[in-house]
């Protein structure tokens, strides 16, 4: 493992961390009256307003003579905004672990894109990875507890979603600015949010404890989180490698939601967890061809 890598490794660990705190942050939040709409537009507006702020400081001290292709990283930043709304839309309806079990079936996601676009090849042990999944997911889920189908849909869209950004960032952020790349994101998934809040859908937290929750996803579950997830993604340079090492968000999200909303984990859910975790690690141990896993 070369010094690049091991870096890139510590920087995704730490960003799972960061993200682990989002439907913490949520439920504070949801507590406070405020719904998805309202919470997305505000975590994203804000991170967008400093990010500009912080490029507009260093512009003046030392121009930028990087060409920044805005639209490919605007576009984006609108497949993210989508994801989210997707994930936080799933936390309002499902309970915290059962979401990220969904939500964390991504990594089989970007394995099964890379296998259609020709960029990783098929076998018998990838494709039984594929299927471990699947069950993993079906042995989490309690099909005789009436869980809302919009819920459990909009909890793996937002696994799909954030799969394809992982492509789609190796792919076409990995030679633009960190800094500037993340203004654009944010900026790109702020617009999702714009016409439904204009639209009334929107609902702001009462008090200053929902803003103080909504604060807190910006600064760790937004900045932190995408600054520290973009640059290990550039030096691992791997999106199955990377959407591996963000699996061990899935543990940290279950015990911050044990320790801090005092929210039950089933057994069904550990073991669910437990299931897709052997598979994607199964994946990884499959196909370790950098030429081929560089998406």
């Amino acid at each position: 493992m070369n010094q690049n890598y091991f870096k890139g490794v510590l920087l995704i660990l730490a960003a799972g961390l960061c993200y682990a705190f989002q439907p913490i942050f949520a439920r504070l939040a949801y507590a406070d009256g405020a719904n998805a709409i309202a919470l997305m537009l505000l975590r994203f507006l804000l991170a967008a307003c400093i990010l500009h702020l912080f490029v507009f400081r260093r512009r003046k001290r030392q121009p930028d003579k990087t060409a920044t292709r805005i639209f490919p990283v605007l576009a984006t930043g609108l497949l993210v905004g989508s994801g989210a709304m997707c994930y936080f839309t799933a936390l309002e309806q499902l309970s915290i672990g059962l979401v990220t079990l969904l939500f964390y079936l991504f990594p089989l996601y970007i394995f099964i894109f890379s296998v259609i676009l020709r960029l990783e090849a098929m076998s018998l042990l990838k494709l039984s990875a594929v299927l471990l999944a699947v069950s993993g997911v079906y042995i989490s889920v309690d099909i005789n507890s009436e869980l809302p189908l919009g819920g459990l849909i909009l909890g793996i869209l937002a696994g799909v979603l954030y799969g394809t950004y992982i492509m789609l960032n190796n792919h076409f952020l990995a030679r633009q600015d960190t800094l500037t790349s993340l203004t654009w994101i944010t900026s790109g998934a702020f617009i999702c949010f714009t016409i439904p809040a204009l639209a009334g859908q929107a609902e702001f937290p009462d008090s200053l404890q929902g803003y103080s929750a909504v604060l807190g996803l910006v600064i760790v579950s937004t900045l932190m989180s995408l600054a520290l997830f973009l640059t290990g993604t550039r030096l691992i340079a791997r999106a199955t490698d990377t959407s591996v090492l963000a699996m061990a968000e899935i543990g940290t999200t279950m015990l911050l939601a044990w320790l801090l909303l005092n929210e039950q984990v089933s057994n069904r859910e550990l073991l669910g967890a437990g299931v897709i975790f052997i598979a994607v690690i199964i994946i990884l141990a499959a196909g370790r061809k950098p030429a081929r896993e560089a998406i």
